[in-house]
């Protein structure tokens, strides 16, 4: 049961990837994917839509505005994947009220040049920190999921 975890994204300007995501082998799948609907369910407070297909496969998704949280499951494997790219938009946002902020109380006139750039750099990077520490959390909170997939589905099988 091995977690390989993946990170997607624009991670060379954001600081962390806005999609993350882990895989785990199966060693059997269970014949009823109930139970790792419950957890997955009960570890993100939300619910979600199942689907499967003829082909065994099973999928759990749920969306929460700002990003969205799947499951894919097969006979050989588990993949947990979370898109955060609108809690990214929301750490820029926060960063361009600061700049904004700080633009209207300072009276300093750098001329548009200057103006235009900082408008478009400073958000980035006053978000970037802030969202790099809440890529750490998101990867604590995904690997818990799917440590808790992964304990319903063994139990299952069992």
């Amino acid at each position: 049961m091995d977690l390989l975890q993946v990170g997607r994204g624009t991670d060379f300007i954001t600081g962390a990837p806005t999609t993350l995501a882990m895989s785990a082998d199966l060693s059997e799948a269970p014949a009823d994917w109930s139970a790792v609907t419950q957890a997955a369910q009960r570890v993100t407070g939300r619910r979600g839509e199942v689907l499967t297909d003829e082909a065994g496969t099973y999928l759990w998704h749920e969306s929460h505005g700002l990003g969205r949280t799947t499951v894919t499951a097969t006979s050989t494997g588990l993949r947990v994947e979370s898109d955060r790219a609108g809690h990214y938009l929301a750490h820029w946002f926060g960063g361009l009220l600061v700049w904004a902020v700080a633009s209207a109380a300072l009276p300093l006139s750098l001329g548009p040049l200057i103006g235009a750039l900082l408008f478009l750099v400073t958000p980035v990077v006053l978000a970037r920190p802030l969202w790099r520490r809440s890529d750490n959390k998101a990867r604590v909170r995904l690997e818990e999921l799917a440590m808790e997939l992964l304990r319903a589905a063994d139990e299952r099988t069992q």
